[in-house]
């Protein structure tokens, strides 16, 4: 007897619950390792996680999951299924994919009662039913990078009686049209963008997912193995690979490839040099004595870091080339154009709005 897909959708809905719910548990206990408190960004439902009510609609005729997360009694899940729906047909509309429908920031950051609903075509929940890990991460980050940053903003704000969710997303667009400006300025200095970062971290950490941001900590040379003291640009924490990350910047206005069109097209010296001196950073960590100094100074325990090198700009025709020249790379790296950078952090806005309602 073969399963219609409604009933096939009812048995892959409930793992992937499980195992998404599972996920923001561990999530959280990695977290608190880091003294970090996630409970209070997110919605009010997931505050007494093991209450959770959860119930998913599947929409037959538009072939949409809605899933909706309440505080309830015990946890639980539950499925059904319907032919048609006006009011979510209406609203599906204007989307593509998936949707967020939460409670808004103030609302959030008051302890109000604010609802999470989810709603997902067939193609979108068969990709994040394979990736509950990462759908989580993606909606904790969020929530957390926007309640911890926009409490940061309601201190500084000089309005107390205009703070809302809109001068918010409109301070963090202002901060992307300097940043952009900045790259696209072929006479930035490089220490100018390093310090504009720096002062500006939601940038980092929205569009790298880093948290516990060290901004030039000096990586002594106890062994004399190098020719002086190291200093990486910034070290952070990736919570979705559970490792800490070296990142280092360069100058914008680099070109990142050579000899384009033409046989034996490569990346640039800059890069090449880039991708050694953040080898130095990572082979360091190698060294049992530099763990333990750095971890006395800094407090943080970092074996065996990633690196991210951001460097140059890089035209959108020529991604597919850039990428398979990276094939080449080593694992342990990641490079990323700063027009890159720049579109990961419009993304993140973006995301935030549609997370965080009026």
């Amino acid at each position: 007897m073969i399963m219609e897909k409604s009933q096939f959708l009812g048995y892959l809905n409930k793992e992937f619950i499980n195992n998404f719910v599972e996920a923001i548990k561990n999530y959280n206990t990695d977290y608190k390792k880091m003294r970090i408190e996630i409970m209070p960004a997110l919605p009010k439902p997931f505050r007494n996680i093991n209450k959770l009510a959860i119930n998913t609609i599947y929409i037959e005729n538009v072939d949409y999951l809605v899933i909706h997360f309440s505080s309830g009694n015990k946890f639980t899940i539950d499925y059904t299924i319907q032919d048609r729906n006006i009011f979510l047909e209406s609203l599906l509309e204007a989307e593509e994919g998936v949707f967020y429908e939460t409670s808004s920031i103030d609302e959030v950051l008051t302890q109000d009662t604010g609802g999470f609903v989810i709603y997902l075509s067939y193609e979108a929940f068969m990709k994040r039913y394979k990736e509950p890990k990462e759908f989580a991460h993606e909606i904790i980050r969020t929530n957390v990078d926007y309640y911890s940053e926009y409490t940061k903003f309601q201190l500084n704000w000089s309005s107390k009686d205009h703070i809302n969710k809109d001068s918010y997303i409109s301070n963090l667009k202002g901060i992307a049209d300097q940043f952009h400006k900045l790259i696209y300025d072929e006479n930035t200095p490089e220490l100018t963008i390093d310090k504009f970062l720096e002062d500006n971290s939601i940038i980092l950490k929205g569009a790298l997912k880093l948290d516990k941001l060290k901004h030039q900590c000096v990586l002594e040379n106890t062994l004399s193995k190098y020719a002086h003291d190291l200093r990486p640009d910034l070290i952070g924490y990736d919570t979705f690979e559970k490792n800490w990350v070296i990142v280092d910047y360069k100058k914008a206005n680099k070109n990142l490839m050579k000899n384009i069109d033409k046989t034996r097209t490569g990346l640039k010296s800059e890069v090449h040099s880039l991708r050694d001196q953040l080898y130095d950073y990572v082979e360091y960590f190698d060294e049992d004595q530099h763990r333990k100094e750095f971890k006395k100074k800094y407090k943080v325990n970092v074996e065996h870091p990633s690196a991210i090198g951001i460097i140059g700009k890089l035209d959108n025709n020529l991604s597919n080339e850039f990428n398979r020249l990276l094939k080449n790379e080593p694992r342990w790296l990641k490079l990323i154009p700063y027009n890159y950078l720049y579109e990961n952090f419009i993304s993140f806005i973006e995301s935030g709005e549609k997370f965080l309602e009026k």
